[in-house]
């Protein structure tokens, strides 16, 4: 009985661990994973001229920015922590995405560790306001392909992780 057990509780132990391992989105807002659920209603553009001045002033203090600096899709950025232009960017834009008053930056960041992030702003008049951000796979460039990574548990949206 005794060596049955062990094997039994291994496994249960592992398979814990492995869905604890799995990415998870817990502070994505309702109102806002009800707008990326209904996909088709949002504007797509790889142009940093689709984002907002309110947004490019909330994107710049969520990343800790003086000012509002993302490299347009295929410019020169800041890909790796070794800086050879102080004046490039650390994140390049790949596709923005607005419907009524949310606007979703799908953008990749370099340095140390090359990753790629969504930033969702609720806009507001002229003002917006961070309401969600998460570590994406590099494919997820499009609301619905968002959607998709999120159901999939490839999207994490821990707070601990820098923008």
């Amino acid at each position: 009985m005794k060596r049955t057990l062990t094997p039994v509780l291994f496994v249960l132990f592992l398979a814990g661990n492995l869905l604890m391992a799995s990415a998870a989105v817990d502070h994505l807002p309702s109102e806002l994973r009800a707008a990326i659920d209904r996909a088709p209603g949002f504007k797509m553009s790889t142009s940093t001229a689709a984002i907002p001045e309110g947004v490019r002033r909330a994107f710049a203090d969520h990343t800790h920015e003086e000012r509002f600096s993302l490299a347009e899709p295929g410019a020169r950025w800041q890909v790796t922590d070794y800086v050879v232009d102080e004046s490039l960017p650390r994140r390049r834009l790949q596709a923005v995405a607005t419907k009524n008053d949310y606007v979703l930056i799908f953008y990749e960041q370099g340095g140390r560790g090359h990753s790629y992030h969504v930033s969702a702003f609720r806009l507001e008049n002229n003002a917006a306001q961070l309401v969600w951000r998460a570590v994406r796979p590099n494919r997820t460039v499009t609301v619905d392909r968002l959607r998709k990574s999120i159901k999939s548990g490839e999207v994490d949206d821990d707070p601990r992780y820098v923008p």
